[in-house]
């Protein structure tokens, strides 16, 4: 028996320890067993990984809305009611799913805190970071990667 005073989220065999997000071991032996599967439920660092998956796709949907090393990326946006609905509506989505979708969309029963979600906010803005370095790197590093129709255009004039 699992006593109740220990978080869902802690190892009980291992106290300290957070329990890992896979079903078997390293030799192939079930790390869980059905007890502590029905006091843990689905893990909580996988819940963790698709909320920050998602959250890095919804930052990069507004730096992918300029491709042509532009800088203001916010520039237009508020104009732009579809795409802010559709933005909202996923972020929504999400929320909901990982706080009440604990066994349709098999995450944590728990959800997340809000040192999980702070640091899943966190890494999700890091695409703008991202977006941010890949427009300093200068076309002739990359030739491929840079040419488009833009440069296609400045070419033949």
């Amino acid at each position: 028996m699992i006593p109740e005073s220990v978080p869902k989220y802690m190892n009980p065999s291992k106290p300290g320890f957070v329990m890992a997000g896979r079903a078997d071991d390293w030799n192939g032996k079930p790390l869980y067993t059905r007890e502590m599967m029905e006091h843990e439920g689905a893990s909580r660092h996988y819940t963790w990984i698709f909320t920050t998956f998602v959250l890095m796709q919804i930052s990069n949907m507004v730096c992918s809305r300029k491709v042509h090393d532009e800088w203001n990326i916010f520039e237009g946006l508020h104009k732009n009611f579809v795409f802010i609905g559709i933005w909202i509506f996923i972020l929504g989505a999400q929320i909901l799913i990982t706080t009440f979708g604990s066994r349709v969309f098999v995450v944590s029963p728990d959800g997340l805190d809000g040192k999980q979600w702070a640091l899943a906010f966190g890494v999700g803005l890091t695409t703008f970071v991202i977006d941010a370095i890949c427009k300093v790197i200068p076309d002739w590093m990359c030739p491929k990667l840079g040419q488009d129709s833009v440069d296609d255009e400045r070419a033949k004039n």
